[in-house]
C-alpha cells in the first residue's frame, strides 16, 4: 500500500484498528515508512503508538558530573551534562540549561544528535554558601525538538559544598611587660631607677614599639625598642622624681599606641604601688 501510494487508505484502516494490530503492523514498517506514513494518521491514531515506534528523536540528560566532587564554598567547580538521544531518529539543533536551586546557570547549543549519540557539555559554577545544592540540567528547554517521550528531558543532582576552609591565622608577638624592681617608699625629690623587663612570649619577632611608664596615669617617659625577636627580653630603666608625697600607681604599658598586632593583647600592662 504504501509503495502505490496509498497512504490515505491506510491511515483509515489503522485508525479502525484495536490498539495492538495498531502497534503490530506500525512496528514492522521500516523507519522510513513510519515517518511518511506519520503525517496522515490523525492525532488519535498516533496517541494509541507506542512511543518507541515513533519515528523522533528522544533527547534525554544521563548523567551530571561535578568536579570536584566535593566542592568548598566560593570554589570554582566544572559542571559536565551528558546527553543522548534514545530515539529513534536524529534530532535537530536543540539547547542545553543548567539551573541551581531555579536559578540559571548557562545555557549550551547542540547543532544536532544522531541516533544513540552523546554529546558531553560543560559548564562552570561557582557557589557562593555551604549548603545543599539542586542541580537540574534541561534538554530542549524550548520543547523546540519533536520527541517520542518529552518526560525525560530533565535530571537533577543534589551537591553539598562545605563551608569555605579558614585559613590559618599568621603567627605574631607577644608583648608582655613587668615591673622588676619598685620600692615600696621614696622621698619626695629623690630621684627613682624603675626597671621594667619587657619580653616578647608569642611566635614572630615584633616590629618596633614603645614602652611607657604612667604615675597616676601622669606619663613619665616611654622607651623605644627597635624589635623584640621571639623569646627574646630587655630590661628598660626609667627614672623618676616624685614632686610630692602620697600614694602613686605606677604603670608599665608595652606598645601604648597599639601599633604591634598581638596573638594577645590583653597582656600589655603591669602596675606597682609606691609610696612617697
Amino acid at each position: 500500500i504504501i509503495r502505490y501510494e496509498k497512504l490515505e487508505e491506510l491511515a483509515k484502516i489503522l485508525y479502525h484498528l484495536s490498539t495492538e494490530r495498531l502497534n503490530k503492523i506500525y512496528g514492522e514498517l521500516t523507519l522510513t515508512e513510519r515517518e511518511i506514513l506519520l503525517t496522515y494518521l490523525s492525532a488519535e491514531t498516533i496517541g494509541r503508538i507506542k512511543p518507541n515506534l515513533l519515528p523522533y528523536p528522544d533527547l534525554t540528560p544521563t548523567t551530571i558530573t561535578v568536579k570536584p566532587e566535593k566542592p568548598k564554598t566560593e570554589e570554582k567547580c566544572t559542571v559536565e551534562v551528558i546527553v543522548k538521544n534514545v530515539g529513534n531518529k536524529a534530532s535537530k539543533a536543540f539547547n542545553v540549561i543548567l539551573k541551581t536551586d531555579n536559578l540559571l546557570l548557562g545555557k549550551e547549543a547542540v547543532e544536532k544528535l544522531a541516533v544513540n549519540e552523546t554529546k558531553t557539555l560543560t559548564f562552570t559554577w561557582k557557589p557562593l554558601k555551604p549548603k545543599t545544592y539542586t542541580l537540574k540540567a534541561i534538554v530542549d528547554p524550548e520543547n523546540k525538538v519533536k520527541e517520542t517521550n518529552e518526560e525525560n528531558n530533565q535530571l537533577t543532582k543534589t551537591v553539598i559544598v562545605s563551608p569555605k576552609p579558614i585559613p590559618p591565622k599568621p603567627p605574631l608577638p607577644d608583648l608582655t611587660v613587668k615591673f622588676v624592681e619598685t620600692p615600696a617608699k621614696v622621698k619626695v625629690e629623690e630621684k627613682l631607677e624603675v626597671k621594667v623587663l619587657v619580653k616578647n612570649i608569642g611566635k614572630a619577632a615584633s616590629e618596633s614599639f614603645n614602652v611607657e611608664l604612667k604615675a597616676n596615669e601622669t606619663s613619665i617617659a616611654k622607651i623605644n625598642v627597635k624589635t623584640l625577636a621571639v623569646g627574646e627580653e630587655k630590661t628598660l630603666t626609667f627614672t623618676w622624681k616624685p614632686e610630692k608625697p602620697g600614694v602613686y600607681t605606677l604603670k608599665a604599658i608595652a606598645d601604648p599606641e597599639n601599633l604591634v598586632a598581638e596573638a594577645n593583647e590583653k597582656n600589655n600592662v603591669d602596675t606597682a604601688t609606691v609610696t612617697v
